[in-house]
């Protein structure tokens, strides 16, 4: 794993934050990872700060992690915020 993720629980929401490498696998994994403590805690906002290094993801990788990230975590969350300190 080339990514370190960290969860803060806010009063109503959790907030993420992931530092590492950026790679379709490290924010696939770490999506899944989210998805698996917002269940855990029973909270389904959260906020995204990815701190990832490295180039940014091609158009299509970034459309398949979204499509098969929806499909999975359909109906699971109430809302997601999402911030790329490098962008």
């Amino acid at each position: 794993m080339s990514y370190k993720l960290s969860i803060i629980a806010k009063s109503t929401y959790l907030h993420a934050i992931v530092t590492g490498l950026n790679s379709r696998e490290n924010v696939t994994r770490y999506l899944q990872e989210i998805r698996h403590e917002c269940t855990v805690q029973g909270c389904f906002r959260v906020l995204i700060e990815e701190r990832l290094e490295g180039p940014r993801l091609g158009t299509m990788d970034v459309f398949q992690i979204a499509a098969d990230g929806s499909s999975r975590a359909h109906g699971t969350f109430e809302a997601i915020a999402y911030v790329d300190v490098n962008a």
